[in-house]
């Protein structure tokens, strides 16, 4: 298959990983031809270029971490004309099998329906977040206003052009299909957050560290991450 990825939170992936970055890595390692268009992060430039051995597009975008929440919603709402306008200019066809589209953001669903209209590719949904829901959740929102009802209708478009949706949890399946019927429940199963499995430290190096940080006779423990409930009863 031609697979293209339209993502946000992209690294490097000649020095470093993320979900996606593994994700994209197992599509390659089974043969299939992947592109990746993303925007310009820290260690990366813009433009076209190998990365891992995956053909990447960096886009120059607004500025879409750590600013306020006016601005990033702007960022946000340029992205598919900035990626399609990218993708114009080096001269990339509209010509793949699958698109893949996490989430956040939930604005790039113009650019995912330009080319599932255009050759008749299947759109599957990582959904990550929950958004605009989880900007009420966190009180960036009102409830029932201009802002969530926009993003409300783009989140009902992005659910309507995917022929799959992957979410993290039970929890989060049913509250999608509770607060969106229209969705056929076929579509939607569970896709928990995956890793590339890598070898265990050997004991020298985990004796080195352990050296290192004077840790030597302490049991330790290692926050991974945001740790938040998988079930959510709503």
């Amino acid at each position: 298959m031609r697979v293209i990825l339209l993502g946000l939170a992209v690294p490097n992936m000649d020095t470093s990983t993320n979900l996606y970055a593994d994700m994209v890595q197992e599509f390659r390692k089974n043969g299939h031809d992947v592109f990746v268009v993303a925007p310009v992060m820290q260690g990366t430039t813009k433009g076209l270029h190998m990365e891992g051995g995956i053909k990447v597009l960096r886009i120059e975008t607004l500025k879409l971490f750590g600013v306020g929440k006016f601005y990033k919603a702007i960022a946000n709402l340029l992205l598919p004309y900035q990626f399609h306008r990218g993708m114009k200019a080096h001269k990339i066809a509209l010509d793949f099998d699958l698109v893949l589209i996490p989430t956040p953001p939930i604005t790039l669903t113009p650019l995912a329906r330009k080319i599932k209209n255009k050759c008749g590719a299947k759109v599957y949904l990582i959904l990550r977040d929950i958004f605009p829901q989880n900007a009420i959740d966190l009180k960036i929102m009102r409830q029932g206003g201009l802002a969530h009802r926009f993003f409300r209708k783009q989140e009902k478009e992005l659910y309507a052009i995917s022929d799959g949706i992957g979410c993290m949890s039970p929890g989060n399946m049913r509250y999608i299909l509770k607060h969106n019927p229209e969705i056929q429940p076929s579509i939607v199963h569970e896709l928990p957050n995956w890793r590339r499995a890598s070898p265990y430290p050997s004991h020298n190096q985990d004796t080195e560290i352990r050296d290192h940080y004077g840790f030597d006779d302490k049991f330790v423990v290692i926050f991974g991450g945001n740790i938040e409930p998988t079930e959510v009863n709503i």
